[in-house]
């Protein structure tokens, strides 16, 4: 993730990252992003096993 963020300010968000056809903003969404649904899923589970 370093690669892709670390030394970029928000001016950068919109330059290539180092996955093909990806912006460094692109790359940054996605990571948070699946950290938060992954967090959101686990929620839900738990709320399932408790019924």
């Amino acid at each position: 993730m370093g690669r892709y963020s670390f030394g970029s300010g928000p001016g950068d968000l919109d330059k290539p990252s180092g996955c093909d056809g990806w912006t460094i903003a692109d790359v940054v969404n996605h990571v948070a992003g699946g950290g938060h649904r992954y967090v959101m899923l686990l929620q839900v589970r738990t709320r399932l096993r408790q019924l």
